[in-house]
C-alpha cells in the first residue's frame, strides 16, 4: 500500500513538475482535445477492435484443433523444461518403471496362481475320474466274475438237468437187463415205465418213455399221440410208411435216393445215423431239436441197451439173437451190435422225448434269472435260438455245453447289458491353459503405466514450471515461506533503488493502438530484463511505463556493490534506450532516478503474491525519477556519497544543485553522466541490439 501510494504520489509529482517537458511533443490542438485523446485510449470499442481478429481466429478453430494446439504447446513447454532440467524426469521415470514392473509381476503372479489353481483342479478331477473309473472297473470286473461264475453254474445245472432226464432211461435199461425177454417187457412196459418215472421223481412228469427192441419202436408211455411212431425202425432209413399210418406220421418224408424206391413212396424220417451213433458209441445220443405241436422245442434221447448173452440166468434158449423177437437189428452186425469177446449183444434202445423247457426246469435256471442274469441257449448246428431270457448284451459270456453227442452254446450277461464306465479313463494329464485375460491385462497395465508415467512427468514438469514462474516473480529465498503459508519479511540497512519511466508516455499511448503499446513495452522491458540480469540487480516490478529495480536485495550485499550495480544499470538503460527502436519504428526517451537508504522487503498478497519494498527510500527514489530529465540519471546525495567512495571505478557525477522535492523539502541532488559509457561496456552493445 505504501509503495502504491508512493508511486501514485510520484506520478502526480512527475505530472506537476515536468508538465512543460511532457507537453512539448503535443500540439496545441491536441492540448485542446486532451479529453478526446483520453477517450480514444480508454474507449473499449477501440480496444476490442484490435483484439477482435484474434478472437475470430479462436472462434473459427474447432474444439479438436484447439485441443491439439494446446497439447502441442504443452508438449513443447514440457520438452523445454526437461531439456533445461533433465534430472526431474528421473523420479517419474523410476516410478513408472517400478509401477510397470510391480504391476506386470502382479499380473504374472495372479495368472500363475490362477493357472496353478486350475491345474490343481484339473489334477483333482483327473484323480477323481481315475478313482471313479477304478471303482467302476472293480464293479465291472466283479460283475463279470459273478456272471462268469453263474455261467459255469448254469452250464453245470443244464448238464445235471440232462442227467436227471437221462436217469429213467438208465433205470429202464436195468429192468431190461434183468429180464431181456421181449414178451415180458412188452407185457409189463406200462407198469415198468410208470414205476421208473415215479422213482426218477421228475417234476411235472411231462416226460415220455419209449422202448425199441433192435431200434424198432414198440411202445410209448404215456402212449398219447404216439401211434405213428410204433413200428418205426430207427436203423432203417428206407422204411416205407404203411398207408394206415400215413396220417399219423404226417405223410412221412421223401425217401432217400439211395433206397431205390419210386419217387411217390413215402418213408419214415431217417434216424439211422443218430441211432447207429448211439449203438456204436454205446452212449446216450440227443436227436433234435424238433418242434412240438404245442409249441417249443424237444430233444429225442436214445440210450442203447446191451445184454451179456454169455450168462443165462433164465435158462438156455431165453437169450438168443432176437431176445424173443421175430427179427434182428437192421443192418447192424459185429462188432457194433455184437461183441464175441465180451458177449455183449445189442438188445435195442430206450428213448424219451424231452421238451427243452422241461430240461430248463430240471436245471432250475429260473434261480439265475432272479439274480438278474440274462441268458440265451443256441444250437450252433442248426443256428437257432432255443431259448432267450432277459435282455442280453451284444458281448455275452459264451460257454459250450457238451451234452453227449451235442454241443449247445450258452450265452450270458447281466440283464440289460454290462455295466459301462460313466467316464473315460483319464490317462492323459490335462494342462491348464493360460488365462485368456492375462495378455490383454498385460497390455492394459503397460498402457496405464505409460499413462501414469506421462501424468507424473507432466506433474513434475508443471511443478518445475510453477516453481520457475514463482522464481521469476519472487526471490528464491522467499519460496519456502510461501509454500508453507508463512509470511516473509526482512530489513535491509542500505539498498539502492532505481525508478524509470517513459517521457510523454500518455500522449504516445493515445496515438498508438493497444497492441502497439503492449508490443512496445514488452520489447523495452525485455531489454531491461536482460540488463538487470547482466548487472545482478533485482527487478521489483513494472507499473505501466514505470520500471523499478533495486541493488542489494534480495541477497544482501555491501552498499557500494548495490549502488554501483544500480548506477551501471541506469547508465546502460539510458544508452540502450538511445539505440532502441520499436517494431513500429518509434524512438523513445526515459527518465531515471536513484536513491540509497534503508528499506523493508516483504511478500504481500494471497492470490498474486508480490515481493515489495517498503520505506522512505522507495518514495525518495521515485521523487528522483519524477524530477529527472529525459535521458538522464538523477540521484540523491546518499547515492552520490556511496559512489564517491568507490576507489576502483570513478563515475561522472555532476552536481545539479539544491532542489525542492515534494514531500522531502530541500535536497541537494546530482546527475550521473557517462558520455563514453557504452564504449566502456561492450556487452551493452549486444543488449542494445536485442
Amino acid at each position: 500500500p505504501n509503495r502504491t501510494r508512493e508511486a501514485s504520489t510520484a506520478n502526480s509529482d512527475r505530472s506537476s513538475n515536468n508538465c512543460s517537458e511532457i507537453d512539448k511533443p503535443i500540439s496545441s490542438k491536441k492540448k485542446q482535445d486532451g479529453k478526446q485523446v483520453s477517450r480514444l485510449w480508454l474507449d473499449k470499442g477501440r480496444f476490442w477492435d484490435q483484439i477482435q481478429p484474434l478472437d475470430e481466429e479462436l472462434e473459427n478453430a474447432s474444439c479438436l484443433s484447439r485441443s491439439v494446439e494446446n497439447a502441442w504447446w504443452e508438449l513443447k513447454a514440457a520438452k523445454q523444461v526437461l531439456k533445461e532440467h533433465p534430472k526431474i524426469a528421473i523420479a517419474p521415470t523410476t516410478s513408472t518403471i517400478v509401477f510397470l514392473v510391480v504391476a506386470l509381476i502382479g499380473v504374472f503372479v495372479v495368472a500363475h496362481s490362477t493357472e496353478t489353481s486350475e491345474q490343481e483342479q484339473l489334477d483333482e478331477e483327473l484323480a477323481l475320474s481315475q478313482l471313479l473309473y477304478a471303482k467302476e472297473e472293480i464293479i465291472i470286473q466283479d460283475e463279470y466274475l459273478r456272471t462268469k461264475a453263474s455261467t459255469d453254474e448254469m452250464a453245470t445245472a443244464l448238464v445235471d438237468g440232462l442227467e436227471r432226464a437221462y436217469a429213467p432211461l438208465k433205470m429202464l435199461e436195468l429192468y431190461v437187463r434183468q429180464n431181456p425177454v421181449y414178451p415180458y417187457i412188452e407185457d409189463n412196459f406200462p407198469a415198468i415205465a410208470a414205476d421208473v418215472m415215479d422213482v426218477a421223481d421228475l417234476p411235472g412228469k411231462a416226460y415220455t418213455l419209449g422202448i425199441a427192441p433192435f431200434a424198432v419202436v414198440a411202445d410209448k408211455y404215456p402212449f398219447g399221440n404216439n401211434a405213428g411212431a410204433i413200428g418205426h425202425d430207427n436203423l432203417n432209413h428206407c422204411q416205407v410208411v404203411p398207408d394206415e399210418k400215413m396220417e399219423a406220421t404226417n405223410n412221412g418224408t421223401d425217401c432217400s435216393p439211395e433206397c431205390g424206391l419210386p419217387s411217390e413212396t413215402r418213408c419214415y424220417p431217417s434216424r439211422r445215423a443218430i441211432t447207429y451213433l448211439s449203438v456204436e458209441t454205446r452212449m446216450l445220443t440227443l436227436d433234435g431239436p424238433v418242434t412240438l405241436v404245442q409249441g417249443g422245442y424237444a430233444f429225442i434221447m436214445r440210450h442203447p441197451i446191451f445184454v451179456n448173452v454169455s450168462a443165462d440166468p433164465f435158462g438156455v434158449g431165453q437169450y438168443n439173437e432176437t431176445f424173443g423177437r421175430s427179427y434182428a437189428a437192421h443192418n447192424c452186425t459185429a462188432p457194433v451190435c455184437y461183441n464175441e469177446t465180451s458177449g455183449l449183444r445189442y438188445w435195442g434202445q430206450a428213448d424219451s422225448l424231452l421238451s427243452f423247457q422241461r430240461w430248463l426246469d430240471l436245471a432250475q435256471l429260473d434261480l439265475f434269472t432272479q439274480n438278474k442274469i440274462a441268458y440265451r441257449i443256441i444250437d450252433p448246428v442248426k443256428d437257432m435260438v432255443l431259448t432267450s431270457v432277459g435282455s442280453i448284451s451284444n458281448e455275452p459270456i459264451t460257454k459250450n455245453i457238451i451234452a453227449y453227442n451235442r454241443v449247445l452254446k450258452l450265452e450270458t450277461s447281466p440283464d440289460g447289458g454290462w455295466m459301462e464306465h460313466s467316464t473315460a479313463y483319464g490317462s492323459e494329464v490335462a494342462n491348464a491353459e493360460t488365462p485368456v485375460w492375462r495378455d490383454p491385462l498385460l497390455v492394459s497395465v503397460a498402457i496405464i503405466a505409460l499413462y501414469l508415467g506421462a501424468i507424473l512427468t507432466m506433474m513434475v514438469v508443471n511443478k518445475r514450471r510453477h516453481k520457475k514462474l514463482l522464481q521469476s516473480m519472487l526471490p528464491t529465498k522467499t519460496l519456502p515461506y510461501i509454500e508453507r503459508g508463512r509470511n516473509f519479511c526482512e530489513q535491509f540497512s542500505t539498498i539502492t533503488v532505481l525508478f524509470s519511466d517513459i517521457v510523454s508516455y500518455t500522449s504516445m499511448a493515445a496515438e498508438m493502438s493497444p497492441l502497439e503499446v503492449v508490443n512496445m513495452l514488452n520489447e523495452l522491458y525485455f531489454l531491461y530484463d536482460k540488463l538487470a540480469e547482466k548487472h545482478g540487480v533485482y527487478k521489483v516490478e513494472t507499473i505501466g511505463d514505470a520500471f523499478m529495480c533495486a541493488g542489494g536485495v534480495p541477497d544482501e550485499c555491501s552498499p557500494l556493490e548495490g549502488a554501483c550495480a544500480i548506477a551501471d544499470m541506469g547508465l546502460d538503460m539510458i544508452e540502450a534506450t538511445r539505440s532502441f527502436v520499436t517494431s513500429g519504428g518509434l524512438k523513445i526517451q526515459i527518465r531515471v532516478g536513484m536513491h540509497s537508504g534503508p528499506a523493508v522487503a516483504a511478500v504481500v498478497g494471497l492470490k498474486m503474491p508480490h515481493y515489495c519494498l517498503f520505506g522512505d527510500t522507495v518514495n525518495t527514489a521515485s521523487r528522483m525519477e519524477s524530477n529527472s530529465e529525459a535521458m538522464r540519471v538523477h540521484l540523491s546525495g546518499s547515492t552520490h556519497a556511496i559512489l564517491q567512495a568507490n576507489e576502483t571505478k570513478k563515475y561522472n557525477l555532476t552536481p545539479r544543485g539544491e532542489m525542492n522535492i515534494k514531500g522531502k523539502g530541500k535536497m541537494y541532488t546530482y546527475w550521473l553522466d557517462s558520455p563514453d559509457h557504452l564504449q566502456s561496456f561492450p556487452l551493452l552493445q549486444e543488449s542494445a541490439a536485442i
